[in-house]
């Protein structure tokens, strides 16, 4: 039961991480696509 439960404890975090890794990447290239809009 407590090996399950930190299984999916284990799972969670992993997907949290990654969709903040997600976010970090979305907004870099935001700004990256940003910085080339004003350097044109």
């Amino acid at each position: 039961m407590s090996r399950k439960s930190d299984f999916y404890s284990k799972k969670i975090r992993v997907e949290g991480c990654g969709s903040l890794f997600f976010l970090k990447l979305l907004r870099l290239s935001a700004e990256v696509i940003d910085f080339l809009l004003d350097y044109s």
